[in-house]
């Protein structure tokens, strides 16, 4: 397939995604996360695989872009950017437990968890 040909098609089929967006759900997104800010509550952000890389780069848009900015100040952080706490709970107790047993250390009352998966 020739470059412009695949390009073309990747245009194409992204303005189609964007048409089928519903704002009013990125809406409440956004009303979710700056009410964690009233609410003192923690955002937490994971993913596995790729988007382990996703939630990462979520944490730093939310997290140091905005803040550094002066536009919002959240408490966010993704549990899969520490690869040693990462890979002795897998090794100890099991890859499953990964995410939890870092989420039961923390003892804010409120939070929003945002999961990635990869779209195939």
């Amino acid at each position: 397939m020739k470059v412009e040909i695949f390009v073309k098609d990747y245009v194409t089929r992204l303005k189609s995604l964007l048409d089928d967006v519903d704002t009013s759900v990125i809406a409440q997104i956004i009303d979710a996360l700056e009410g964690t800010i009233e609410q003192k509550a923690r955002i937490y952000v994971l993913g596995n695989g790729g988007s382990s890389a996703t939630a990462s780069h979520m944490v730093n848009d939310l997290g140091a872009g905005l803040r550094r900015r002066g536009i919002m100040n959240f408490d966010v952080t993704s549990l899969g950017d520490n690869s040693p706490v990462i890979t002795a709970i897998a090794n100890d107790i099991g890859y499953e437990n990964t995410f939890y047993m870092q989420k039961r250390c923390y003892k804010k009352k409120k939070e929003i968890s945002c999961f990635f998966q990869d779209i195939v």
